[in-house]
Protein backbone atom coordinates (compact mmCIF):
# COMPACT_ATOMS: atom_id res chain seq x y z
CA UNK A 1 0.00 0.00 0.00
CA UNK A 2 0.93 3.74 -0.37
CA UNK A 3 2.34 5.67 2.81
CA UNK A 4 -0.86 7.38 2.55
CA UNK A 5 -2.99 4.50 2.70
CA UNK A 6 -0.94 2.87 5.24
CA UNK A 7 -1.24 6.38 7.37
CA UNK A 8 -4.99 6.13 7.07
CA UNK A 9 -5.23 2.77 8.55
CA UNK A 10 -2.57 3.28 11.15
CA UNK A 11 -4.98 6.10 12.28
CA UNK A 12 -8.09 3.64 12.71
CA UNK A 13 -5.79 1.34 15.11
CA UNK A 14 -5.08 4.44 17.32
CA UNK A 15 -8.58 5.62 17.49
CA UNK A 16 -9.83 2.29 18.08
CA UNK A 17 -7.59 0.17 20.09
CA UNK A 18 -4.77 -0.11 23.08
CA UNK A 19 -2.37 -2.34 21.80
CA UNK A 20 -2.31 -4.00 18.24
CA UNK A 21 0.00 -6.53 16.75
CA UNK A 22 0.38 -6.77 12.85
CA UNK A 23 1.38 -9.58 10.40
CA UNK A 24 2.99 -8.53 7.58
CA UNK A 25 5.20 -5.01 8.39
CA UNK A 26 7.96 -5.63 6.18
CA UNK A 27 8.21 -2.57 4.22
CA UNK A 28 10.31 0.27 5.96
CA UNK A 29 8.16 3.32 4.72
CA UNK A 30 5.31 1.13 7.23
CA UNK A 31 7.56 1.31 9.75
CA UNK A 32 8.03 5.17 9.33
CA UNK A 33 4.89 5.90 8.89
CA UNK A 34 3.89 3.66 12.35
CA UNK A 35 6.62 5.87 14.06
CA UNK A 36 5.09 9.27 12.89
CA UNK A 37 1.63 8.00 13.95
CA UNK A 38 2.04 5.51 16.58
CA UNK A 39 5.17 6.75 18.01
CA UNK A 40 4.44 10.42 18.05
CA UNK A 41 4.79 11.89 21.71
CA UNK A 42 5.61 8.53 22.65
CA UNK A 43 1.97 7.54 23.09
CA UNK A 44 2.58 3.99 21.53
CA UNK A 45 5.86 1.68 21.91
CA UNK A 46 6.63 -1.15 19.60
CA UNK A 47 8.64 -4.48 19.72
CA UNK A 48 10.46 -4.44 17.77
CA UNK A 49 11.42 -0.75 17.90
CA UNK A 50 10.19 1.78 15.33
CA UNK A 51 14.11 1.90 14.99
CA UNK A 52 14.52 -1.51 14.54
CA UNK A 53 11.70 -2.41 12.34
CA UNK A 54 12.58 0.50 9.94
CA UNK A 55 16.42 -0.97 9.77
CA UNK A 56 15.08 -4.68 9.39
CA UNK A 57 11.59 -4.81 8.19
CA UNK A 58 11.03 -8.23 6.98
CA UNK A 59 12.74 -9.49 10.29
CA UNK A 60 10.54 -6.98 11.83
CA UNK A 61 7.30 -8.04 10.15
CA UNK A 62 5.49 -9.41 12.87
CA UNK A 63 5.05 -7.33 15.60
CA UNK A 64 3.35 -5.73 18.70
CA UNK A 65 2.21 -2.17 19.48
CA UNK A 66 0.67 -0.97 22.61
CA UNK A 67 -0.49 2.13 24.62
CA UNK A 68 2.40 3.23 26.97
CA UNK A 69 0.17 4.95 29.36
CA UNK A 70 -2.10 2.04 29.72
CA UNK A 71 0.62 -1.32 29.52
CA UNK A 72 4.77 -1.54 29.41
CA UNK A 73 6.39 -4.38 27.98
CA UNK A 74 8.43 -6.61 30.99
CA UNK A 75 10.08 -9.22 28.06
CA UNK A 76 9.54 -10.22 24.58
CA UNK A 77 10.57 -14.20 22.66
CA UNK A 78 10.54 -14.64 19.50
CA UNK A 79 11.48 -17.55 17.66
CA UNK A 80 11.40 -19.00 13.90
CA UNK A 81 8.16 -19.58 12.01
CA UNK A 82 10.16 -20.47 8.71
CA UNK A 83 13.37 -19.89 6.72
CA UNK A 84 12.97 -17.73 3.09
CA UNK A 85 12.38 -20.00 0.62
CA UNK A 86 12.51 -18.45 -3.18
CA UNK A 87 9.40 -18.41 -4.61
CA UNK A 88 7.51 -19.21 -1.79
CA UNK A 89 7.79 -16.89 1.20
CA UNK A 90 10.24 -14.75 2.94
CA UNK A 91 11.35 -15.70 6.20
CA UNK A 92 9.12 -15.14 9.33
CA UNK A 93 9.19 -14.97 13.06
CA UNK A 94 6.96 -16.09 15.72
CA UNK A 95 6.81 -12.93 18.36
CA UNK A 96 5.94 -12.59 21.92
CA UNK A 97 5.48 -9.81 23.94
CA UNK A 98 5.11 -9.77 27.76
CA UNK A 99 3.01 -6.50 28.57
CA UNK A 100 2.41 -5.33 31.95
CA UNK A 101 -1.27 -3.42 32.70
CA UNK A 102 0.19 -0.50 34.78
CA UNK A 103 -3.09 0.23 36.99
CA UNK A 104 -3.38 -3.80 38.11
CA UNK A 105 0.19 -5.06 37.53
CA UNK A 106 -1.83 -8.01 35.90
CA UNK A 107 0.61 -9.04 32.83
CA UNK A 108 -0.01 -11.00 29.68
CA UNK A 109 1.21 -11.74 26.27
CA UNK A 110 0.58 -10.65 23.13
CA UNK A 111 1.54 -13.19 20.24
CA UNK A 112 1.81 -13.02 16.99
CA UNK A 113 2.62 -14.95 13.44
CA UNK A 114 2.02 -14.90 9.88
CA UNK A 115 2.42 -18.90 7.92
CA UNK A 116 2.97 -19.84 4.48
CA UNK A 117 0.08 -19.14 1.80
CA UNK A 118 -0.77 -22.05 -0.52
CA UNK A 119 0.12 -25.33 1.52
CA UNK A 120 -3.60 -26.21 3.15
CA UNK A 121 -5.11 -27.27 0.04
CA UNK A 122 -5.11 -31.24 -0.95
CA UNK A 123 -4.05 -30.42 -4.37
CA UNK A 124 -0.98 -28.12 -2.88
CA UNK A 125 2.42 -28.52 -3.52
CA UNK A 126 4.35 -30.70 -1.31
CA UNK A 127 6.89 -27.96 0.06
CA UNK A 128 4.14 -25.82 1.15
CA UNK A 129 2.79 -28.40 2.88
CA UNK A 130 5.80 -30.03 4.53
CA UNK A 131 6.84 -25.34 5.44
CA UNK A 132 2.94 -25.79 6.59
CA UNK A 133 3.09 -28.18 8.93
CA UNK A 134 6.48 -26.67 10.64
CA UNK A 135 4.60 -23.78 10.71
CA UNK A 136 1.98 -25.14 12.81
CA UNK A 137 4.18 -27.55 15.33
CA UNK A 138 6.79 -24.43 15.85
CA UNK A 139 3.61 -22.07 17.04
CA UNK A 140 2.23 -24.64 19.50
CA UNK A 141 6.00 -25.47 20.86
CA UNK A 142 6.46 -21.56 21.09
CA UNK A 143 2.83 -21.52 22.95
CA UNK A 144 3.72 -24.12 25.04
CA UNK A 145 7.34 -22.44 26.61
CA UNK A 146 4.90 -19.12 26.93
CA UNK A 147 2.73 -21.02 28.93
CA UNK A 148 4.71 -22.74 31.36
CA UNK A 149 5.57 -18.91 32.87
CA UNK A 150 1.74 -18.46 34.09
CA UNK A 151 0.95 -15.49 32.00
CA UNK A 152 -1.73 -15.24 30.06
CA UNK A 153 -2.16 -15.18 26.45
CA UNK A 154 -3.88 -13.51 23.82
CA UNK A 155 -2.91 -14.11 19.87
CA UNK A 156 -3.52 -13.54 16.38
CA UNK A 157 -2.27 -14.64 12.94
CA UNK A 158 -2.88 -15.18 9.13
CA UNK A 159 -2.65 -18.64 9.46
CA UNK A 160 -3.36 -18.87 5.38
CA UNK A 161 -5.57 -21.94 6.56
CA UNK A 162 -9.32 -22.26 5.41
CA UNK A 163 -12.08 -24.05 7.22
CA UNK A 164 -12.49 -27.72 6.39
CA UNK A 165 -8.99 -28.58 4.99
CA UNK A 166 -6.42 -30.93 6.42
CA UNK A 167 -4.30 -28.01 7.81
CA UNK A 168 -7.20 -26.58 9.80
CA UNK A 169 -8.01 -29.87 11.68
CA UNK A 170 -4.56 -30.21 12.17
CA UNK A 171 -3.91 -26.81 13.61
CA UNK A 172 -7.22 -26.87 15.86
CA UNK A 173 -6.46 -30.25 16.76
CA UNK A 174 -3.03 -28.68 18.01
CA UNK A 175 -4.18 -25.84 19.91
CA UNK A 176 -6.36 -28.04 21.61
CA UNK A 177 -3.00 -29.10 23.27
CA UNK A 178 -2.56 -25.48 24.49
CA UNK A 179 -6.47 -25.03 25.66
CA UNK A 180 -6.80 -21.93 23.22
CA UNK A 181 -10.09 -20.37 22.63
CA UNK A 182 -10.95 -18.90 19.03
CA UNK A 183 -13.15 -15.61 18.89
CA UNK A 184 -14.18 -14.34 15.43
CA UNK A 185 -12.69 -16.69 12.87
CA UNK A 186 -12.54 -14.86 9.85
CA UNK A 187 -11.34 -16.37 6.33
CA UNK A 188 -7.61 -17.82 7.30
CA UNK A 189 -6.81 -15.03 10.15
CA UNK A 190 -7.55 -16.40 13.89
CA UNK A 191 -8.28 -14.28 17.86
CA UNK A 192 -7.62 -16.75 20.61
CA UNK A 193 -6.89 -16.35 23.91
CA UNK A 194 -5.16 -18.96 26.65
CA UNK A 195 -6.25 -18.68 30.26
CA UNK A 196 -3.09 -18.08 32.52
CA UNK A 197 -2.10 -19.87 35.70
CA UNK A 198 -3.96 -17.55 37.93
CA UNK A 199 -5.61 -15.27 35.65
CA UNK A 200 -9.06 -15.17 33.30
CA UNK A 201 -8.92 -13.77 30.28
CA UNK A 202 -13.09 -12.24 29.46
CA UNK A 203 -13.68 -11.63 26.38
CA UNK A 204 -16.52 -8.99 25.94
CA UNK A 205 -17.72 -7.18 23.09
CA UNK A 206 -15.79 -8.02 19.53
CA UNK A 207 -14.35 -4.75 17.50
CA UNK A 208 -14.32 -5.19 13.46
CA UNK A 209 -13.45 -3.28 11.07
CA UNK A 210 -13.44 -3.92 7.79
CA UNK A 211 -11.65 -2.79 4.52
CA UNK A 212 -13.28 -0.54 1.95
CA UNK A 213 -14.16 -3.61 -0.54
CA UNK A 214 -16.62 -5.08 2.26
CA UNK A 215 -18.11 -1.75 3.29
CA UNK A 216 -15.26 -0.38 5.63
CA UNK A 217 -12.81 2.02 6.38
CA UNK A 218 -9.73 -0.01 6.07
CA UNK A 219 -7.47 0.47 2.78
CA UNK A 220 -5.76 -2.86 3.40
CA UNK A 221 -7.81 -6.13 2.03
CA UNK A 222 -7.81 -7.70 5.47
CA UNK A 223 -9.73 -6.78 8.53
CA UNK A 224 -8.70 -5.55 11.63
CA UNK A 225 -10.08 -7.79 14.46
CA UNK A 226 -10.08 -7.34 18.60
CA UNK A 227 -12.32 -7.58 21.70
CA UNK A 228 -12.63 -5.82 24.45
CA UNK A 229 -11.34 -7.76 27.42
CA UNK A 230 -10.49 -8.53 31.37
CA UNK A 231 -7.72 -9.67 32.99
CA UNK A 232 -9.33 -11.27 36.11
CA UNK A 233 -7.14 -12.69 39.16
CA UNK A 234 -8.58 -15.91 40.27
CA UNK A 235 -9.63 -15.76 43.88
CA UNK A 236 -6.91 -17.60 46.52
Amino acid sequence: MSAARVSSDLREIDRSFDSAVVCEFKWDYYWGRAKAILGAEREWEANPSYNRGKARPVASAQASFWRNDIFDKRRGKTALCHIGHAGISEMRLIRGTLLNHIDSGIKHWEVVTHFVVGGDEDGDGPKRKRILRANIRRFVRFLKRLKRTGHAIIGQLDANIHKGTWAYREFMKRMKEVDARFYGELGVEYLFVIDGKDVDVKVGKPIVILPKWRGGVLETDHEARGFQYRLVQRAA
